[in-house]
C-alpha cells in the first residue's frame, strides 16, 4: 500500500499525531511534539541570554559618557575631614577626601576592564547588597568608633589577604550615594592602615546603576 502524508492539526497540540501511514496501516505517533519544540527552544535562549549577559559589561561601558550621574558630583558645602564619622551615615558627604582619590563612574568602568582592577569593596550594610560585578562585600567596614577600635583590626587583616600585602595596590571603596558616610569612613580606615592607592566611589551603587551599569546581588558578606 502507498504511504500517505496527513494534513497537520492546528490545534490540540497534546494529542496524538499520525504523521505517515506506510504500508498495512504501521503508524508512527508523536506525542507532544509543540511541547518539545517550545522547551527546546528556551533552552537555546537561555544559552543566548547567558552569552550576551558575559558581553553586555564590555558593551555598555565602551558607549558610556564621561559625565557624573546622580549626584556624584554634587557639592553640598560639607567640609572634608580625617576622622570616623559616627552615625547619621546617610548624609550628604564632602566632595573631597584627605589623601584619597575621588573616582568618578566613567574612570572606574573603565579600570574595571583593565589588567590591573582594583579591589573593590562594598561596606553597605544589611542581609543582602547591591553591588559592582567583581566586588567584595565587607559589611560594617564604615562604621565604627574610631582607627583603635576592632572594626580596623578586622580591616587590616581581610585588606591584606584581598591585595597579597601590596599597600601599593589600588582599593576602591564604595556604598550607596553621595549621601553615604560608610565608604568615606572606611576609605579613611584603609589609609590609616597604610595604603597609599586609595579610591573613593563616591556616587556609589546609585550612580553605577544611573549609567546603566550592570548590578549584581551578593547574599553574604566576605569578611
Amino acid at each position: 500500500m502507498a504511504s500517505r502524508i496527513l494534513r497537520w492539526p492546528r490545534h490540540k497540540a497534546e494529542e496524538p499525531v499520525t504523521l505517515i501511514t506506510p504500508g498495512r496501516g504501521t503508524s508512527i505517533i508523536v506525542k507532544k511534539f509543540a511541547l518539545l519544540i517550545s522547551i527546546s527552544s528556551l533552552f537555546l535562549a537561555g544559552c543566548q541570554t547567558t552569552s550576551t549577559s558575559s558581553q553586555s559589561m564590555t558593551q555598555v561601558v565602551s558607549q558610556l559618557e564621561a559625565r557624573p550621574f546622580s549626584a556624584e558630583d554634587k557639592d553640598w558645602g560639607v567640609a572634608p575631614q580625617d576622622v570616623i564619622r559616627k552615625g547619621s551615615y546617610h548624609a550628604p558627604t564632602p566632595v573631597t577626601l584627605p589623601g584619597a582619590k575621588v573616582v568618578a563612574t566613567y574612570a572606574l568602568a573603565q579600570s574595571l576592564q583593565g589588567n590591573s582592577k582594583p579591589v573593590l569593596i562594598n561596606v553597605l550594610t544589611g542581609s543582602w547588597v547591591n553591588a559592582l560585578p567583581g566586588s567584595v562585600w565587607l559589611s560594617g567596614a564604615g562604621q565604627g568608633a574610631g582607627f583603635d577600635d576592632p572594626t580596623q583590626a578586622r580591616m587590616a587583616k581581610r585588606l591584606d589577604e584581598l591585595t597579597g600585602g601590596d599597600k601599593t595596590k589600588p582599593v576602591v571603596f564604595y556604598c550607596l550615594s553621595s549621601e553615604c558616610w560608610l565608604s568615606y569612613n572606611a576609605a579613611l580606615r584603609a589609609q590609616r592602615i597604610g595604603y597609599t592607592n586609595v579610591g573613593w566611589y563616591r556616587g556609589g551603587v546609585d550612580s553605577w546603576k544611573a549609567a546603566g551599569l550592570p548590578i549584581e546581588r551578593i547574599d553574604r558578606d566576605q569578611w
